[in-house]
């Protein structure tokens, strides 16, 4: 297969994953694996663009994501966006056709995901999202383990992400910390790994209980613009 040409939006420490990401697809499949080229990156905040095509060898940088899914030189376009912009970015690009690498969580409201399957169904463009856990060995091999009958039947799963910087009371309100724009908090934005491995490994999902708390209620504001 050929390569494509894939413009990122987002410039914080994401849009690196992503990079890295797209540059191995070949050294990881080998000679039938795409060959993609990162073109140009987009971010609101000029010093992040530049900064992000500087330290990844990109070629271009703009601040108008915009530009970015109107080029009709790009064939993809893969998100490294707040939240709470993944719909809107999403949206456009299928509107213009191009195909759509979301990072995770697909959206920060069921309502907005629900209107992304719409919109990417309707324009017949591929869109997928970005739980990279499912590519890991120590993934896939207890997976096929499990579809081959090697463990019998499963009858129960544990999963836990632990990550505790948001703990750090000195960490400024951000985007993360509200509601509006993140959503369901860590539970979206981190445990989505975990909800989403149980549904690759074991099944759907029937029943959820849970128990939620806020534990810092107040931080220091934030300076300068949101990134991720």
């Amino acid at each position: 297969m050929g390569g494509i040409r894939v413009g990122i939006i987002g410039g914080g420490s994401i849009a690196k994953a992503h990079v890295i990401g797209l540059r191995s697809l070949r050294s990881y499949f080998g000679s039938e694996g795409l060959s993609p080229e990162v073109v140009v990156v987009a971010d609101i905040n000029s010093d992040a663009a530049k900064r992000a095509a500087e330290a990844y060898g990109i070629g271009r940088w703009t601040t108008d994501w915009g530009s970015v899914i109107g080029d009709d030189q790009i064939d993809a376009v893969t998100i490294a966006a707040p939240n709470y912009e993944h719909e809107t970015i999403a949206l456009a690009a299928a509107n213009a056709g191009k195909h759509v690498l979301c990072e995770k969580p697909m959206a920060h409201t069921i309502e907005s995901a629900r209107r992304m399957l719409e919109g990417v169904e309707k324009a017949g463009i591929v869109h997928s999202v970005h739980f990279n856990y499912r590519s890991m060995p120590a993934i896939r091999y207890p997976r096929k383990l499990i579809a081959d009958g090697v463990l019998g039947e499963i009858v129960g799963f544990r999963g836990a992400f632990l990550q505790d910087w948001g703990l750090d009371p000195t960490v400024p309100r951000s985007w993360k910390f509200e509601k509006s724009r993140a959503g369901a908090g860590p539970m979206l934005s981190l445990g989505c790994h975990v909800v989403d491995l149980a549904h690759y490994l074991v099944g759907p999902i029937s029943k959820v209980t849970g128990v939620i708390a806020t534990k810092i209620k107040s931080r220091p504001k934030q300076s300068g613009l949101d990134t991720y």
